[in-house]
């Protein structure tokens, strides 16, 4: 069944990613500001989602290599932001 135009990333989402993944994309999508960024920590995400951060780090990893996600170090000023990865 065709959608009549663009669908929403989301949806493509849904019908692309498998399992953890997608669980994984749709918790960033939900945590992005109005900036389009995500910030929460590898082990906030874990936390969340009841998952080991071992397992969030590979996932995002495979994100990253299919497309679905891109992993960015901000640099400026302010405690801890060189440390704070940044996921659009």
């Amino acid at each position: 069944m065709s959608d009549g135009g663009t669908r929403p990333i989301w949806i493509d989402a849904m019908l692309s990613l498998r399992g953890e993944g997608y669980r994984v994309w749709s918790y960033l999508y939900w945590r992005q500001g109005s900036n389009g960024y995500a910030w929460p920590s590898q082990e906030g995400i874990a936390e969340d989602l009841g998952l080991s951060v071992r397992y969030i780090k590979r996932v995002l990893k495979e994100l990253e290599a299919g497309g679905w996600l891109a992993v960015e170090w901000p640099c400026g000023p302010g405690r801890g932001q060189a440390h704070t990865k940044r996921y659009t």
